[in-house]
């Protein structure tokens, strides 16, 4: 089994949030502009022929609706096929696979043994001494 490429899966994931949020926002917008034709089909003091046109024009937002939902749970799916896949560890990862997944790269960081304080430079032990 082939190690996965973990910095195009990160990419990936990074792409799929992005996309699933896009579709959240639309489907809000439709959420409104179908909550806004409800209120101009119950008006009663409006034209039948304009409810008439209001319902057609609301069962296509709600199609849409449809459809957007549906891409999102898809994208969410695939989405969580990538976190898992992000998992797989077949063999050792290389340093530079291991800083994708580190919150701070292992080379920003250095030992600093005998002492209670780290600082990057000059290492001073227990007793104050510079070792």
């Amino acid at each position: 089994m082939a190690k996965p490429n973990y910095a195009a899966l990160l990419a990936s994931i990074g792409t799929k949030t992005r996309e699933i949020e896009t579709i959240d926002k639309e489907i809000v917008v439709l959420d409104a502009e179908i909550t806004d034709l409800n209120s101009k089909i119950n008006d009663g003091s409006r034209d039948e022929s304009l409810k008439v046109s209001d319902r057609s024009t609301k069962n296509t937002k709600e199609t849409q609706k449809t459809t957007k939902q549906t891409e999102k749970t898809t994208k969410e799916s695939a989405k969580q096929v990538d976190i898992l896949a992000c998992y797989v560890f077949t063999e050792e990862l290389t340093k530079e696979e291991e800083d994708l997944f580190n919150y701070v790269s292992e080379d920003y960081l250095v030992d600093n043994p005998g002492t209670t304080t780290a600082y990057i430079g000059k290492y001073y032990g227990e007793n104050g001494e510079l070792q």
